[in-house]
Parts: structure tokens; sequence; C-alpha cells
């Protein structure tokens, strides 16, 4: 060629040179060359036509295809060219439409015939793109729009949605740097600048809670991190660890409903979420819905068996049912579980004095229910008033273990005498 330019043959050669190795763009710069030398030269026509056939360039197709058939009538390649370029033309019609009624599978099956016919069809890799990202695939998404960017960097399109792609994958900073790239090409490019000013909406909503969840502004967190889930509804990724953030900083309001509601909206978005399983149990156990709790920590076991975290969870939530069926002596003497020694005292001689048998006058039945409660009082006083046995019954420990079994003793207790079947209390005070 730089010996003889002016041979359309040297130009055609060099073009097929360059098919091989799918390098469109300087193929059809050789083709051109080719028909400006030599205006007649059908081949050159021919590989044109079929490259404009290939990238769905169905118009500049068919007028190559027509032009071989002006200098050359009843052209056989030609005339099958123009054939294949109709059922382009007709692939491409039907996947226009269902691409408009929102059918994927129908969508897919005929992008599969139109790549048997145009392998480079630049509309049909967008379409594909498109479709991947409405099944959410977004690797794909990348993937065949990058193909797409290496034989045409300047695809505004292409930019855009490996963009998305790059949003979507939870990769920020790509997403923006392809919504930039658009811009550069065409600055007034509306979509690329709204997606772009989302991205960075979104990272700045996102660390203004971040902040404030990290200052332990729990009211200030859940707000910003409301604000943030605002931004777009359908990035799932992105708006995990705020549904995250959500549910931490409603549990430390002790908003115990929505917190559960937000990390049950965490697993819904990821299954497998150990974080937010812990979580939930976390808030079961403290609204007390301790069979709850039980229930969920062992299917999240049960799911992954390696976690320590999660085996600790269970054992714990399985000690706090086992003490939530057991009689709560603090309720029975009517303190606190801080209470000290001198109101656990108070309490049991106030409550003794209400319920020793002889002091309750009634029928039969209330004297059997004084005389129960008045056991309670004291099984409850023997226990609290014992530091042992008391820092035992707060830690969930089997008290009757610790007494070999053979329940409670009241034996040396101030008013506990049962004598010859009967029910006699010995009452002595020995503190004011």
């Amino acid at each position: 060629i730089e010996v003889d330019s002016k041979t359309a043959l040297l130009y055609t050669k060099r073009a097929a040179a360059y098919i091989s190795l799918r390098q469109a763009s300087q193929a059809l710069r050789d083709l051109n060359k080719a028909i400006e030398a030599e205006p007649t030269h059908t081949q050159a026509y021919i590989h044109r036509g079929k490259l404009h056939r290939q990238m769905c360039n169905t118009g500049l197709a068919e007028k190559d295809f027509q032009k071989v058939l002006e200098i050359k009538p009843g052209h056989k390649s030609a005339t099958k060219e123009l054939g294949v370029v109709l059922e382009v033309q007709n692939f491409l019609a039907q996947l226009e439409q269902f691409m408009n009624a929102k059918d994927v599978q129908l969508a897919r099956n005929v992008l599969q015939h139109l790549y048997d016919k145009a392998q480079d069809c630049v509309k049909a890799q967008l379409i594909e793109a498109q479709l991947y990202g409405i099944s959410e695939d977004w690797e794909q998404v990348v993937a065949v729009t990058g193909r797409l960017l290496k034989s045409d960097p300047a695809n505004l399109e292409a930019l855009l949605l490996r963009g998305k792609g790059y949003f979507y994958s939870g990769d920020h900073d790509l997403a923006k740097r392809h919504y930039g790239e658009a811009l550069k090409y065409d600055p007034d490019y509306k979509s690329a600048r709204t997606e772009f000013n989302k991205v960075k909406e979104f990272d700045r909503k996102k660390q203004r809670a971040m902040n404030a969840l990290q200052e332990q502004s729990w009211e200030d967190a859940e707000n910003a991190f409301a604000a943030a889930l605002n931004v777009d509804a359908n990035h799932r990724k992105g708006n995990l660890p705020l549904w995250q953030g959500i549910g931490e900083a409603r549990f430390h309001q002790r908003k115990w409903e929505s917190a559960e509601e937000a990390f049950t909206a965490v697993r819904s978005l990821d299954p497998g979420n150990e974080e937010a399983v812990r979580w939930l149990i976390k808030v079961l156990m403290e609204q007390e819905k301790w069979q709850e709790a039980v229930n969920k920590a062992r299917e999240a076991v049960s799911q992954n068996q390696q976690s320590h975290e999660l085996r600790q969870l269970l054992a714990d939530c399985e000690r706090r049912l086992k003490m939530s069926q057991r009689k709560d002596y603090y309720k029975i003497l009517g303190v606190n579980k801080d209470a000290t020694d001198r109101e656990i005292k108070r309490a049991y001689r106030d409550l003794a004095k209400v319920y020793h048998p002889d002091k309750v006058t009634g029928s039969e039945e209330e004297k059997k229910s004084a005389e129960q409660r008045f056991r309670d009082v004291a099984e409850a006083y023997e226990v609290l008033s014992d530091e042992e046995k008391r820092q035992r019954y707060d830690s969930g420990a089997d008290l009757e273990e610790q007494q070999g079994g053979g329940g409670w003793h009241h034996g040396g207790h101030p008013f506990f005498h049962q004598q010859h079947g009967g029910f006699h209390q010995q009452f002595h005070f020995q503190w004011g």
C-alpha cells in the first residue's frame, strides 16, 4: 500500500486481515479507501456490507449490497446478503417489541437469533446489557458493555449502562468514572449527569449517617440513614448497610419492633447475613421473646455451624428461656433486680406479715393460696438473701443441682417450721 496506494485490492486484502482480528473500524477505513480508489470494486462493497450487517447498520448494509447488484445484476452473494439483512431487520423489530412489553425471556430468545446473524450488533449488545440489568446481574452488565466499549470507546449509552453496573455492584468510584467519561464526550448528556449526581448524593448521605452512628447520636443516625435510603430504593447492595445502620440506631433507642423490621429488611436483601441475624436475636431477647429467640438462634446455627458467636448466642438464649420459666424471685418479693440486702429483707418482712397463715382469715381456698404465697416468699428470700445463691440465680445457674436435687431446704429459717402435717410458723423478727 505504501508503494501503491491506488490499488483497491490491496486495501481489500488488508481489510480482510483486520476483520479476522475483529478490528472493525480499521477494516471499514480500508474498505472505504478501496471503494474510493475503485468505485466498481464489488468485493469491497460485499465486505463492507457484511461488516455493516454484523454491526446491525442495516440501512448501510442494504445500500452496499444494492450497489453490487447495480454493478453486477443477479450477483448471488449480494442477493443472499440482502435476505440476511431483512432477517436482521425483523429480529431488531421483534426485539424492540418484546423490550417494550418487558418480556425478558422472549427478548433473550430473539437476541440469540440476532447474534447468529449479527454478532457485533451494537444495539443487540446494549439490549443484552439492559436485560441483565433487569435481572440485576450487574456483573454481566459490566462484562457486556466492556466488550462493546473496546470497539467503541465513545459509546455514551454503553458508558451509562456500565456505570450503572458498577454502581449497583457497590463500586461507586468506577461508576462515577464511567459517568464522567460519558460527560467528557458529551457535557450535555443529562442521563449521565443525573446518575453522577445520584452517586455523589448517596455517598454524602451515607457518610453523614455513619458519622452520626459513630457519635452515638442514635436519632440523628436513624434519620440520616432513612434519608440515604430515599436516594435509590433499587440499590440493593448499597441499601443493605443502610438498613443495618437503621436497625442499630433503633435498637439503641429501644424501638424494638421497628428495629426488628430493619434487620428483617437486611435479611431480605442478603439472606445469609449473619450480623443481621445476631441483631434480630438480640432484639427478640430485649423483648423477652425467649422462645422466638431460641428458634431463630437454632435456625441460624443450623445454617452456619462454624460460627462461634451464633453458638454462644444460642446458649445464652436457651439459658434465658430456662430462666424465664422458673419462679421470678424478684417479682415475688416486689423488688428490682438491683435491690440491696436491706430492701430484700424489708420486702420479705412485709410480705410475711401479710401472708402468714396466722394472719389470714377466710375460706380454706384463700388460706391455701396464702400458704403457697408464703412459701414462695420464703423461697425467694432464701435465695436472694444468700450472696452465693443470688449470684447463681442471676446467672441462670440451676440452683436445684446445687441443692443435690433435693429441692429447697428451709431448715433454720425463722419463719418456716412445719409440724405434724399442719402449718405453724414461729414469728421472730430479728431486725428492726
